[in-house]
């Protein structure tokens, strides 16, 4: 049995996916920086805290709880 279960999926496996999903948190998350804070872009800067939340929030959620495959 592997790792979480599975049979033939190894540590070193599921360290990599880890690492792609904390990547893809980190550049959802500096996107919404650059394009809100730093090129002020309207249509991001409009949005409220509770949009921000509501809009990125379960893809970020998603990345930083998904199961290995």
């Amino acid at each position: 049995m592997g790792v979480e279960g599975q049979a033939g999926f190894g540590e070193a496996a599921v360290d990599e996916f880890r690492v792609v999903l904390d990547a893809l948190c980190v550049s959802t998350v500096q996107e919404l920086a650059l394009t809100r804070f730093v090129q002020r872009l309207p249509a991001s800067t409009a949005l409220g805290r509770e949009e921000v939340v509501d809009s990125i929030g379960p893809t970020v959620q998603r990345y930083l709880t998904a199961p290995a495959p």
